[in-house]
């Protein structure tokens, strides 16, 4: 990384190859961006600081300071919005939307991701708008919906094909997305097997020399997910040891790694020992001070402990996991808490020091710093207000007459124009049309010029994709005229042009020329100020061809908007519940207790806390499998669950065989008799299990009270019902065992 090359960079390159040499240089980044904010230009352009605070905020999230990003990200994108810097800004939107996405609050995450697309189809950032995509399929693979996820990725998928391919960390990306979509498929019920293999075989086309590392582990990880759905587990443990060794040292994607292995073995009901060397690499990372926060880790390290004969070891797992279901829950609200706090000192911060004065002295500055060595100060502003007015007109009218009769006037006012002409490409039609021209002032009819007239200007800038203009050597006028339309003997002919066309990438899809009866009349000044507005003539005449498209497409984000918060409805509801049994998860239970506790407090009733326990169930899984095992849970939470809220109390599942629930006003019988009644109908289900005592599946139950008016935590409560719940366990199983805590 050189100081000196970036000072004499062009303002609008500086973003995209610094955050590259950061990212491939992370280890100097920081020191190498104080040297950059100790130079003269970044106090004097506002672009090139824009740029570097960035930078800044982009380590941060590679960090994992989200409440930091937050902060600094909000400001970052009122300058790039004000400097106009369209992939500095989408950029912004991205690392907010990460930052919110870190911290679980997906809703606001997907805010910013859609505010990014939106930007990127306006300003037409290709290479941008695959990383927007494919951050919102990872929001939906995140929480389970894994359709939606796919909807998601493969759009990003099919833009990333049309973006540079030397644009940033372009392979890696590619990637990342294909990585994701192969983890997607593999955990869908109906997986496309054809797209699969396709992105499989995609993935393994890449050689990974020269591939920022960073990424290689997210690349294994998604062979991970692919050999499992194969059942090729040798593979898949292969994948996972290549993954994990580009992890070494990077704590919190080691532990995400280890875990998602683990709840694959769990998944596909392999033996512990298969990947009990991965539980024991899961408890060391715990006594290294970070605590295990997976329900399948305590599950299987259980499971390991009781194999091994150590039910000490278990049970003492069990009483980690408790605590763990505690400390999560409370942690999950201070993390909710932390990040309203954040959004709200951003928002207190932003009002306390004027931001919108700012902004409009940021404004002026930019405009000062954009006429840096000229003398024509009001010009330029004139000229910033152009864009600005054209820019606001374009995204507001989609009215093409409107809109290219703004451009026309504008353009007038400050550069000389006689003739002024914008016409839309018909390939279908090997054919130019005009759809406005003017003439001296006045509007001229339409014209067409066809495709096959190679000494037309026009089209020779449409063949070439490139600038004419009367100064080139080889310019040739065609027919005495240089704007190719026949002209009255006594009418004035044009001396200079400027032919420009307009194009998407590589596709031409028209162009516009202005002219004048002056010969040499226009200057490099003039044809930067038509630079400037390139890109909106551009979308105007995108807008015109696609107008129709452009409708449907509107429609078809209001329905994404509409499917959005049906997806956000059904993330709230699916938050709350156990996805095999539809009863209430521990979260729900939690929340739900909270309310239950406080209500017994008021109004002087008992509160009951049940623990259910179905006997030998790794003896009926192993017999009948893991289809059978999902059935006989869900069938035994039916009638908990059923039994439960007759008696106005809460069930829920607490992990694996184990289930929860509460009720308030039982007398200390009414208390057992219910735990009885539950205990009795899943007997009598008849579900046959092998080779255990009674030969049918049965449950064993702990129940613990406390009486009116006493305070008592819900881990002492819970805690209890726990141990009654083990004692039933060791004295038989298939029994009630209660204790009122005095």
């Amino acid at each position: 990384m050189d100081k000196e090359k970036y000072i004499a960079l062009k303002a609008e390159d500086v973003h995209r190859r610094l955050i590259t040499d950061v990212a491939l240089n992370m280890d100097k980044a920081e020191e190498f961006l104080e040297e950059l904010t100790a130079t003269d230009r970044y106090k004097e352009d506002h672009i090139f600081r824009a740029s570097i605070e960035t930078s800044k905020v982009y380590i941060l999230s590679i960090k994992g300071k989200t409440s930091e990003v937050i902060k600094r990200c909000s400001h970052l994108i009122e300058v790039a919005i004000i400097l106009q810097e369209w992939e500095l800004l989408s950029f912004d939107y991205n690392m907010m939307g990460n930052a919110y996405f870190l911290l679980g609050l997906y809703e606001k995450a997907l805010e910013y991701y859609y505010i990014s697309i939106t930007l990127e189809r306006e300003h037409g950032l290709k290479n941008t708008m695959p990383v927007s995509y494919a951050n919102i399929g990872l929001v939906f693979l995140n929480v389970g919906l894994y359709e939606k996820s796919m909807e998601y990725l493969r759009l990003a998928l099919g833009y990333i094909e049309y973006a540079d391919k030397d644009y940033f960390r372009f392979r890696e990306k590619k990637i990342h997305i294909l990585a994701d979509i192969m983890t997607a498929i593999t955990k869908m019920e109906n997986p496309n097997i054809e797209e699969l293999n396709e992105i499989y075989n995609q993935i393994n086309e890449f050689d990974l020399e020269g591939i920022d590392q960073s990424i290689i582990d997210v690349y294994y990880i998604g062979l991970m997910h692919y050999y499992f759905w194969k059942k090729d587990y040798d593979k898949a443990k292969q994948a996972y040891f290549d993954a994990m060794k580009y992890v070494a040292n990077d704590h919190i994607n080691k532990i995400a790694i280890v875990y998602s292995f683990i709840e694959e073995c769990d998944k596909h009901g392999l033996d512990v020992e298969f990947f009990a060397d991965e539980l024991i690499e899961a408890e060391k990372m715990e006594k290294n001070g970070n605590a295990i926060d997976e329900p399948v880790v305590y599950k299987n390290l259980r499971k390991y402990y009781l194999k091994q004969g150590n039910e000490q070891k278990a049970d003492e797992l069990y009483k980690k996991y408790i605590v763990f279901l505690e400390n999560d829950i409370e942690l999950s609200k201070k993390k909710q808490a932390n990040s309203i706090q954040i959004i709200e000192n951003a928002f207190k911060l932003n009002k306390d020091i004027g931001f919108e004065e700012d902004k409009d002295k940021e404004f002026k500055l930019v405009a000062e710093e954009a006429i840096k060595n000229k003398n024509e100060l009001q010009k330029t502003y004139d000229r910033l207000r152009i864009i600005h007015e054209i820019g606001l007109k374009l995204t507001s009218s989609t009215d093409l007459n409107e809109v290219v009769k703004l451009i026309y006037k504008n353009i007038c006012e400050n550069i000389l124009v006689d003739t002024f002409m914008f016409l839309a490409a018909e390939p279908e039609n090997n054919q130019l049309r005009s759809l406005l021209s003017y003439n001296m002032g006045v509007m001229s009819d339409g014209f067409t010029i066809s495709l096959s007239d190679k000494e037309s200007s026009f089209v020779k800038c449409c063949l070439y994709n490139k600038i004419i203009t009367t100064e080139d050597n080889d310019f040739a006028p065609c027919l005495g005229s240089i704007d190719d339309v026949e002209h009255p003997p006594d009418e004035d002919v044009m001396r200079s042009a400027l032919f420009i066309p307009l194009s998407i990438g590589d596709k031409v899809i028209g162009a516009y020329s202005i002219q004048s009866r002056y010969p040499r009349a226009y200057k490099s000044e003039n044809l930067d100020f038509l630079n400037e507005l390139h890109p909106y003539l551009v979308i105007a005449l995108n807008n015109a061809i696609h107008s129709r498209k452009l409708q449907n497409e509107i429609e078809r984000n209001q329905e994404i908007q509409e499917k959005l918060k049906e997806a956000n409805c059904m993330l709230s509801r699916i938050a709350g519940l156990d996805a095999l049994t539809q009863i209430s998860n521990r979260r729900e239970f939690t929340e739900k207790f909270h309310a239950l506790r406080k209500e017994a407090l008021n109004g002087k009733k008992m509160i009951s806390v049940f623990m259910f326990d179905i006997d030998d169930f790794k003896k009926y899984n192993d017999t009948y499998g893991h289809l059978a095992g999902d059935d006989a849970l869900k069938r035994a939470a039916n009638i908990i669950n059923k039994n439960i809220i007759e008696n106005k109390g809460v069930a829920a599942r607490f992990g694996g065989e184990e289930f929860i629930s509460a009720c308030t006003g039982l007398t200390e019988q009414e208390s057992y008799d219910l735990g009885n009644r539950i205990r009795q109908e899943i007997f009598d289900l008849g579900i046959e299990n092998k080779n255990t005592e009674s030969g049918i599946l049965s449950m064993s139950i702990g129940i613990a009270i406390s009486k009116p008016n006493k305070v008592i935590t819900k881990s002492e409560i819970m805690g209890m019902a726990d141990e009654m719940l083990y004692e039933a366990k060791k004295t038989g199983k298939n029994k009630v065992i209660m204790k009122v805590l005095e």
